[in-house]
């Protein structure tokens, strides 16, 4: 057995496919594919299941996976050790899972700095909302994570962002002459209206429908037009007028000057969401993710 191999391994079982496993680790998946087999063919066993494109473990593959994870770790840790007193380029690929704000609006300019310095790392990003990206770092997809909530006790934590919460709604006549008036709008102004949201794992979501019903409202009492997986769908459907929405202060003033939608601050409410840098306990980080960590770190400490 040699690392190539048990790397492959272990990383289709944590992303249950060969061409995710493959994007993860910048190969080919006919790559991932060999790796594998030779290690099936080594010990004499089949270790996962292919089925309709997804990977399962065997029950052969079940007991080595444990071991072939602790291999890794134990290989990363030895390296970190040695390598603690050695200045040299960090190289590899870092692994993220990051929910949709933070991924569209923050990270990018960290990923440029950061790679400026370090330009033998690369990134595989996988985005989705803040829900699935705490289970996939639970169950071992990825090295960091960035998500809008309080994060799980089995992940480290290290809040990075806190950004406001605003409503955005289209330039048609009834909100221009409101915005020409006041900047801020009230819940009964809005009562009624037709809301575009993202799933129900969406943090945003989630905190607005929390704070108006400490106000005595109901999420019924408004409509929803459209259930859209990305803020910028949100954002273009607002602006054609198919309704308004909630979102992130970072996300509503970017590249502002060139939108056709209006911000307000809802006046009943003073909503704000935490952003935070997570990883995984459990698993002992690689070089680049160690890397990446520090300077993000560093940022926090810096301002």
């Amino acid at each position: 057995m040699d690392f190539k191999q048990i790397n492959a391994f272990v990383n289709v079982v944590k992303y249950k496919s060969f061409s995710r496993a493959a994007d993860a680790a910048f190969l080919t998946q006919p790559t991932i594919s060999a790796h594998v087999i030779s290690l099936e063919k080594e010990l004499g066993v089949i270790l996962l299941n292919r089925n309709r494109g997804e990977a399962v473990l065997t029950e052969d593959g079940k007991k080595l996976y444990s071991y072939a994870v602790e291999l890794m770790n134990i290989r990363d840790e030895a390296l970190r050790e040695v390598k603690k007193d050695v200045r040299e380029d960090i190289a590899g690929v870092l692994s993220m899972q990051v929910s949709s704000v933070i991924g569209e609006s923050w990270l990018p300019k960290h990923l440029l700095e950061f790679r400026e310095e370090n330009p033998f790392v690369r990134f595989f990003i996988d985005q989705s909302d803040s829900d699935i990206v705490e289970n996939n770092l639970l169950a071992g997809q990825g090295d960091i994570g960035f998500l809008g909530k309080k994060p799980n006790a089995a992940l480290g934590s290290e809040k990075v962002l806190t950004d406001p919460l605003v409503l955005i709604c289209p330039k048609n006549e009834k909100y221009m002459a409101m915005y020409k008036k006041d900047k801020t709008i009230s819940i009964k102004e809005i009562l009624g209206e037709n809301f575009i949201w993202r799933e129900e794992g969406s943090a945003t979501r989630r905190q607005f429908e929390k704070e108006v019903e400490k106000l005595g409202y109901s999420s019924y009492q408004w409509g929803m037009s459209a259930l859209l997986t990305h803020i910028e769908s949100i954002k273009k459907c607002v602006e054609y007028g198919l309704g308004i929405s909630v979102i992130s202060k970072i996300s509503a003033y970017e590249n502002y000057e060139a939108r056709n939608y209006l911000i307000f601050k809802i006046k009943e409410l003073n909503m704000s969401r935490d952003f935070y840098m997570v990883w995984n306990k459990n698993t002992v980080l690689s070089l680049p993710a160690q890397a990446f960590k520090k300077y993000i770190h560093d940022k926090v400490e810096s301002k």
